[in-house]
């Protein structure tokens, strides 16, 4: 009876600070225990091996998916033949890299690098995917592409995102870049299309507009300046 008393007599905060203790006692002694161990062994494995599996499929520098995880992406649209016949392939080129680490440095060209894959990355459509492929070059993966003016108006607005200078340390960085654009639904296969996008991309160098598109293997294939996939 003297035990009961005193349990009704306690506050509900000391009850509940004494429950508290409990748990906190019972969950020491399991985390402490062999199977407690290879729980936490169990978990720490695999967040190793998620940020090793990010490692490996993105850029370091820009967080972007990288070379290995976009010919990844490009292979499943060639096993799909709903997404070859409705995507596109945007291949983009800084057109004054070289003069910006020349004239303000390493450092800023990779902040220009970083800026413009931000710029590029939330001026996509949802589904769109982009991925950093090497040095200062970029590529768009883009679905829903029933038309190749749809392809036309994603690079135009991808191009008006240029039009602001990238401000680093107190310098104001102005920057350009070139769009190719290729359309799967016309190409057998995807070291084709890579072709076709690389193509358009230098043809792009050379025009007002900054963006080219082709629509069709070329009779005469050009030699092809990406590398061979």
């Amino acid at each position: 009876r003297g035990a009961t008393a005193a349990i009704s007599a306690a506050s509900p905060f000391m009850i509940s600070s004494f429950v508290l203790f409990i748990m906190g006692w019972a969950r020491l002694v399991r985390d402490v225990s062999p199977a407690g161990s290879l729980r936490r062994a169990h978990a720490s494995q695999l967040a190793e091996n998620t940020t090793l599996e990010h490692q490996a499929m993105h850029d370091s520098l820009t967080n972007l998916p990288n070379r290995a995880f976009f010919y990844q992406k490009l292979d499943q649209i060639y096993q799909q033949p709903a997404l070859q016949n409705n995507s596109g392939l945007l291949f983009i080129d800084n057109n004054d890299f070289k003069q910006i680490n020349d004239q303000y440095g390493h450092q800023a060209g990779d902040y220009v690098l970083q800026e413009m894959a931000k710029r590029i990355k939330y001026s996509l459509r949802e589904d769109d995917f982009i991925a950093r492929i090497g040095g200062d070059e970029f590529a768009v993966i883009l679905k829903n592409i029933e038309h190749s003016s749809q392809a036309i108006v994603v690079a135009q607005n991808l191009l008006r995102t240029t039009d602001q200078v990238i401000k680093y340390s107190d310098q104001s960085i102005r920057y350009s870049f070139s769009i190719g654009i290729a359309l799967s639904k016309n190409i057998s296969n995807p070291s084709e299309l890579v072709h076709l996008a690389d193509q358009a991309m230098y043809r792009a160098k050379d025009s007002l507009t900054k963006w080219a598109i082709i629509e069709h293997k070329q009779p005469k294939m050009e030699p092809s300046h990406e590398a061979e996939y």
